[in-house]
């Protein structure tokens, strides 16, 4: 016992100068005081925000908007002098998913893409939504889906919410899934879905690294899109959400009038609209974002992405993938 400092429990080798990786297990008292120098140093209080790619939205006559990019905002310590890779997802392209972003260890799922057809046209294959950090939107043409899933991570709390879905009408799509609410499901007179709200919870930082949209949200889901009949414009979710594409008439041989779906805003996570009418295709979902913040005088050497203090805090913002470095102390 005496040689355990009291612990019960295997003695362990102890690190030798240099070792940064070896600082596990066990250690007697005399052995930590004798290498203090090799024990890691963390810097409490840190924190991370990581949005992933937001999904591309459906496309044909009746298609689903995109999901967002997962959203994750989680504590991390961080040590000196260490170095961490740093990857911003990319958004989906029409009716594909986002890719994800990840940092420090979290990642966080490409937002699902939006239900459709495969092209932009009426006879493209039949593309079903498909699940991710928020789920894509139902599309109903060539034949109805259900919209899909969020939270395809598992994270608790959650990254994402499901795409609308949940009506068999031919004419009704939903809205893709956002960080902070479902996706909508459109009415029975053909106006599609709105993309669910994203989420503001970081609007401080939002405001202090001059990115989100609508003052402060990231990760909203992108709009449905309708062919026919339809009499609003179809809105993404708060956060960066695409407008939705539609398509309308009010009779045989009348003129349509054509509003073309959005992309979802870069570096938010946004789903893509999607498209709606004989050729609109769904575009493409927003890409993600990371950023990583903590008290000004924890780390005075960091260096990695683009640096603002406001606060009393640091922030680094990356918009693409890169390194971020805790530097020495």
């Amino acid at each position: 016992m005496k040689d355990n400092g009291g612990i019960i429990g295997p003695i362990i080798a102890v690190p030798t100068t240099g070792q940064t990786g070896a600082a596990g297990g066990i250690w007697s008292l005399p052995n930590q005081q004798q290498n203090a120098a090799t024990w890691p140093v963390f810097v409490p209080n840190g924190e991370i925000m990581v949005v992933a790619g937001g999904g591309g939205g459906g496309g044909g006559y009746y298609a689903g908007g995109g999901g967002a990019g997962g959203f994750r905002s989680l504590n991390y310590a961080f040590a000196y002098s260490t170095s961490y890779s740093i990857v911003v997802g990319a958004g989906g392209t029409y009716s594909a998913q986002g890719a994800n972003s990840s940092g420090l260890g979290y990642t966080s799922t490409g937002g699902g893409r939006g239900g459709g057809t495969t092209t932009s046209g009426a006879t493209g294959s039949h593309a079903q939504a498909t699940t991710g950090g928020s789920g894509g939107g139902r599309g109903s043409y060539p034949s109805a889906n259900a919209g899909a899933a969020g939270n395809a991570g598992g994270y608790d709390p959650v990254e994402g919410y499901a795409g609308g879905t949940g009506s068999t009408g031919s004419a009704v799509t939903g809205g893709g899934g956002g960080a902070a609410a479902v996706g909508t499901l459109g009415d029975a007179s053909a106006n599609a879905g709105a993309g669910g709200v994203g989420s503001n919870v970081n609007a401080v930082w939002a405001a202090a690294t001059s990115t989100g949209a609508n003052t402060g949200y990231y990760a909203g889901g992108g709009g449905g899109g309708s062919k026919a009949y339809a009499t609003s414009v179809v809105l993404g979710g708060l956060g960066g959400g695409g407008t939705g594409g539609q398509m309308s008439y009010t009779g045989a041989g009348s003129t349509n009038s054509v509003a073309t779906a959005t992309v979802g805003t870069v570096n938010t996570g946004g789903g893509g609209g999607a498209g709606g009418g004989m050729n609109l295709a769904g575009k493409t979902g927003g890409s993600g974002i990371v950023i990583i913040r903590f008290p000004s005088s924890a780390l005075p050497n960091a260096t990695g992405g683009t640096v603002a203090t406001s606060g009393g805090y640091d922030y680094h913002t990356f918009t693409s993938s890169g390194t971020f470095a805790s530097g020495a102390a």
